[in-house]
């Protein structure tokens, strides 16, 4: 199984609990997309069929915080990708798992890291999840 890793530059985030101007998200969520679909082609990643996607934040601070709260972030990370050509189509035929997760604090870290990880499964992969 081969796994790629992007590291997107921490940029504001929104949740579920976040009111405002939609223009306000709306900037927010194209930051997002077009930095995950800048950096992709950057890197190079080939176009993937079938692909499990996992986000982690690690945080550069001790607060608390909740991990679905960063899940409104994902949906623009992935149509970055599409935009990149990294992922054919973004449907359940080949992207099978999305995951976030908040991985342990660096208070030594000046801003929050957050790591896209794209891992291209196997057609045997595949026959399992069928």
């Amino acid at each position: 199984m081969r796994s790629y890793t992007l590291e997107i530059p921490d940029m504001p985030v929104w949740n579920a609990n976040s009111r405002g101007h939609h223009h306000e998200r709306a900037r927010k969520v194209r930051s997002w997309r077009d930095a995950v679909a800048w950096i992709a082609a950057a890197d190079g990643i080939p176009a993937l069929d079938l692909v499990e996607i996992e986000l982690v934040m690690i945080p550069a601070d001790r607060r608390r915080r909740d991990v679905d709260n960063i899940a409104g972030v994902l949906k623009p990370c992935i149509d970055g990708l599409r935009d990149a050509g990294v992922l054919i189509e973004d449907d359940a035929r080949h992207v099978r798992a999305v995951t976030c997760r908040i991985a342990q604090p660096q208070p030594a870290l000046t801003r929050h890291r957050w790591l896209l990880t794209v891992r291209q499964l196997t057609a045997a992969d595949e026959g399992e999840a069928a």
